[in-house]
C-alpha cells in the first residue's frame, strides 16, 4: 500500500518535468541579465578609468607648458621652477583595479632660491624638560 500511496505515476512525472523546464528557462533569463549587467558596468568603469586617465594626462602636459614659459624668467628673479606629481600607479589598469591612496594625483609647483643653500631637512626635536630644568640637574 506504500508504493501505491508514494508512487510517481505518469501524470505527476510529467507535471515534475514541465515545472523543472519552466524553471530552467526562467533561470537562463536571469543568467542572461545578470551577466549583461555585469559586463556593462565593468565596462563603464573601464571607460571612467580611460577617461580619467587621459584628462590627467592633458592637465600635466598643460601644467609642463606652463612651468617651461615661466621657468627661464623665474630663473632670471633667482628661482627655480619644478612640477612634481605623486600617483600611485600609472596606467589604466592600475587605476581600475588597485584603488590607491594617490587615485587623483598630487600635483606641485615648487619654488627653490638658486642663490641660497637649502636647509637641512632635520627638525629639531623639543625637550621633554624645560632648558632651565636641564642646568640645574
Amino acid at each position: 500500500e506504500y508504493e501505491r500511496i508514494h508512487s510517481m505515476d505518469d501524470v505527476v512525472a510529467a507535471e515534475l518535468a514541465y515545472l523543472n523546464s519552466a524553471l530552467g528557462r526562467q533561470m537562463m533569463i536571469w543568467q542572461i541579465g545578470l551577466i549583461t549587467s555585469l559586463s556593462i558596468l565593468f565596462s563603464c568603469v573601464l571607460l571612467i578609468a580611460v577617461l580619467m586617465e587621459r584628462r590627467n594626462v592633458a592637465i600635466d602636459s598643460q601644467i609642463t607648458t606652463a612651468i617651461e614659459e615661466v621657468k627661464e624668467r623665474a630663473n632670471e628673479e633667482g628661482f627655480d621652477v619644478e612640477y612634481r606629481k605623486k600617483a600611485s600607479r600609472q596606467g589604466v589598469l592600475f587605476c581600475c583595479f588597485l584603488f590607491g591612496k594617490y587615485i587623483r594625483p598630487t600635483r606641485v609647483v615648487v619654488f627653490t632660491e638658486l642663490d641660497k643653500p637649502s636647509p637641512p631637512n632635520t627638525a629639531k626635536k623639543a625637550n621633554f624638560f624645560s632648558d632651565d630644568y636641564q642646568l640645574k640637574y
